[in-house]
């Protein structure tokens, strides 16, 4: 009675206590107790110490609206102040998020308090790093790039481990681009190095994030789910809403990549309801990327892309949306063009493509380059948009050997590099490079599991076969949509079962009988003629090694041969000249 700065002492151990144990929501309370204990007696000092560990805790127990708004009172009273080392500890709790006004106002507080000399080595560091983040929001990219560079430079000189994980942050996000793979490779490692050192399941969950991210990117699917058992592991001790969300994308997106499509909208459902909840400005954004993808496999209907567009906000529909601005502006317009061309409303989806205004216009942040484009790609297709399909096909070619994902957050998988550059060419009518990208793209989606872009991959690859109608196409072509035809039907394709019926009633009937080999040998012969082990081809068609391994003995026996290298000499000759 009548000592509350021993109240206010005792409420705020006891927040830091539960927030170094990871209760955040309990350091929330307690700490708004020392507030309220403390009201009209706290120093300005106190209480700008209690408000920014509140803010902290806040962002961390999910509440970034209310993380924004007290971190924001303590930024502006030390603006008053003219207190720069008040402003770079109201900076250290602010988190860009892609909403254009708060963004804005972190580089603001952050370019205040960088504006003399006189903040200690680490703090300055970790200040700089919370600019580059926010800059790289904001689409400053190249002084992003330049910013985190520095602000890693005077981490590692700071010898600081607290300002060495907030830098690698900023610099992860810098070079988020589809070029910065390899550097990103490498930042994951060392964060992941800082966590073992720091103790630390936050820190550690961004190293894992990142790994997942450069996983998708490289194709690595089977590598993903370990990171992910690992990561939900980490995540059992940190117990953070935001963490769990992230998991649940990189979960859905997994699923999807893996042909999983009812699983992937089932969790990317969950996480747009978690971070609903937390109020996270990229909650419909990242259930709509999910259930886009789906769509293009399964369909409209079961996709649920089209009730999901009704969920999208006023001023984010693609009417309301400048495409020259934001993280990822030109999406709503893609997924509505996608909806209308489902819905076979062609002149409706051109309408709402041209509501993301020209291509070249489009300004999506660097990690989602590749997401932009191959959303981009089936609209420009299905419209028949050949100066736009061209400018896509150029944007890949650099990227031949990686796959599309994001750079920094899961959410997009679609398949090889490969698979987007056949696509492209075969609706520019380059069939001789398409067949040799698609055949690409299926080996590819075959040996990492990629289960529906391995059947989209090979649909595609069977009807530049049937189009193009070089000598052996036409049987090649059918022994395709045989390896196909299964698959699409056990994954619940529906468009793609639709397609390989009505291509395999456009096949003239007698195609096969030109070999002596069935449809499913003329598959496994191309298969040894790329040489592929029995197991591998068992794997690419879905059956057991011993049934690869008959089917191989079955045409050894039916040509007369007595090694693979024959069967691989004859299956390219066959491909090259008429029977």
């Amino acid at each position: 009675p009548g000592d509350r700065g021993r109240a206010v002492a005792a409420c705020e151990a006891a927040a830091n206590v539960a927030a170094e144990a990871l209760a955040f929501e309990e350091a929330v309370r307690l700490y708004r107790q020392a507030l309220s204990a403390g009201a009209g007696e706290l120093s300005e000092a106190d209480r700008d110490r209690l408000e920014l560990a509140l803010a902290a805790a806040l962002h961390r127990s999910g509440d970034l609206p209310g993380a924004q708004e007290t971190a924001t009172q303590a930024g502006r009273r030390a603006e008053r102040r003219r207190d720069r080392l008040g402003l770079a500890r109201a900076a250290l709790v602010m988190e860009a998020t892609g909403v254009p006004e708060w963004d804005g106002e972190i580089c603001r507080v952050c370019e205040q308090a960088l504006a003399g000399n006189d903040l200690p080595d680490d703090v300055r560091a970790r200040v700089s790093a919370s600019y580059a983040q926010a800059l790289v929001y904001r689409g400053e990219y190249d002084k992003a790039g330049s910013v985190s560079r520095d602000a890693l430079a005077a981490a590692e000189s700071a010898a600081d481990p607290v300002a060495l994980v907030d830098a690698l942050r900023a610099r992860q996000l810098a070079c988020c681009a589809p070029e910065g793979l390899a550097e990103r490779t490498a930042l994951a490692a060392r964060m992941l190095e800082a966590a073992d050192a720091l103790g630390s399941a936050w820190v550690e969950m961004w190293g894992r994030l990142w790994r997942i991210d450069t996983l998708f990117e490289t194709g690595q699917l089977r590598l993903v789910q370990r990171e992910l058992t690992g990561l939900g592991s980490c995540l059992d001790r940190l117990s953070s809403p935001v963490g769990r969300w992230h998991y649940l994308e990189g979960a859905a997106t997994l699923a999807l990549a893996t042909g999983r499509f009812a699983d992937a909208v089932r969790l990317a459902r969950e996480g747009f309801k978690l971070s609903s909840d937390m109020g996270h400005p990229a909650a419909i954004g990242g259930l709509s990327v999910i259930l886009s993808q789906s769509c293009l496999h399964v369909g409209l209907d079961q996709s649920g892309l089209a009730e999901m567009y009704d969920l999208i906000p006023a001023h984010l529909r693609p009417e309301a949306v400048d495409t020259t601005q934001g993280v990822a502006t030109i999406f709503p317009a893609l997924t509505l063009t996608l909806i209308r061309l489902f819905q076979g409303d062609r002149a409706g989806a051109g309408t709402a493509y041209a509501l993301a205004g020209p291509i070249r216009s489009w300004t999506p942040s660097p990690a989602m380059r590749m997401a932009a484009w191959g959303h981009a790609l089936p609209a420009a297709i299905g419209l028949g948009r050949t100066r736009d399909i061209e400018f896509l096909a150029e944007r890949f070619e650099p990227f031949r050997g990686q796959h599309v994902a994001n750079g920094a957050g899961s959410g997009t998988y679609m398949g090889p590099v490969e698979l987007q550059l056949g696509l492209a060419a075969a609706a520019l009518g380059h069939l001789d490079a398409a067949v040799e990208d698609l055949a690409a793209a299926v080996t590819t989606c075959d040996a990492n599991g990629a289960r529906g872009y391995a059947v989209q991959a090979r649909v595609e690859f069977a009807t530049a076969l049937a189009r193009r109608q070089a000598p052996g196409d036409l049987d090649e072509a059918a022994a395709v949509l045989d390896a196909a035809a299964s698959e699409a039907g056990q994954l619940g394709m529906v468009p793609f079962t639709s397609r390989i019926g009505l291509l395999r009633a456009r096949l003239p009937a007698a195609t096969a009988a030109r070999s002596p080999l069935s449809p499913r040998e003329l598959e496994v012969a191309r298969l040894v003629a790329r040489g592929l082990t029995n197991n591998q081809i068992g794997q690419a068609l879905y059956v057991s090694e011993r049934t690869a391994e008959n089917h191989v003995q079955h045409i050894l026996v039916k040509l007369g041969f007595s090694n693979r290298s024959q069967i691989a000499a004859w299956s390219s000759e066959w491909r090259a000249t008429d029977a």
